[in-house]
């Protein structure tokens, strides 16, 4: 029997909530005895405690405080549910005042200049970078030397979208 999941994207959660071994556990569903799966990572376990647990959700609304697991389900949310003027207002950092085009940049702004969160740390360099994404092709890039971009033409590789494009001109005469 085959599970049909709709999307690739609900295929990996579900891999990844029910088949992933040894990543880290919710220890409120362990301590009320229910099976707990291994996430694959920290924030696939926020998720589950924000959606079962009544824990924080990742990504908050900032007008109305609702909570979402992704940055594409809050920009969904705030331009179907709230005016534009709603959302000036509410993309201002109440701190200092400095305007945001997006909720996410306005929470890693706090984060990184009001909370002193410096991100996440490489550990073969020290380089702070703000998303684990990010550090992830940092380490890729800069460390492994590896080429995250493959000209069509040629097979030329590059480890920036930059100089991929630069590259990319010359064959199309652009």
């Amino acid at each position: 029997m085959f599970l049909r999941l709709p999307t690739r994207f609900k295929l990996k959660d579900h891999l990844e909530a029910k088949h992933t071994k040894g990543g880290p556990k919710c220890q409120i569903c362990i301590e009320e005895n229910q099976s707990s799966p291994s996430f694959a990572n920290g924030f696939r376990l926020k998720v589950h405690l924000a959606r079962f647990h009544g824990g924080e959700w990742p990504h908050k609304c900032p007008v109305c405080g609702k909570g979402f697991d992704s940055t594409q389900k809050i920009n969904d949310h705030l331009r179907v549910n709230h005016s534009q003027e709603q959302l000036v207002d509410s993309l201002q950092c109440e701190i200092c005042g400095m305007q945001f085009v997006s909720s996410v940049r306005l929470l890693s702004h706090r984060r990184r200049d009001h909370e002193n969160d410096k991100g996440f740390e490489c550990g073969q360099c020290g380089k702070y970078l703000c998303t684990r994404g990010k550090l992830n092709v940092h380490v890729k890039t800069r460390h492994n030397g590896e080429n995250l971009h493959e000209c069509y033409f040629c097979s030329k590789g590059f480890r920036s979208k930059k100089a991929y494009f630069a590259h990319l001109r010359k064959h199309t005469n652009e």
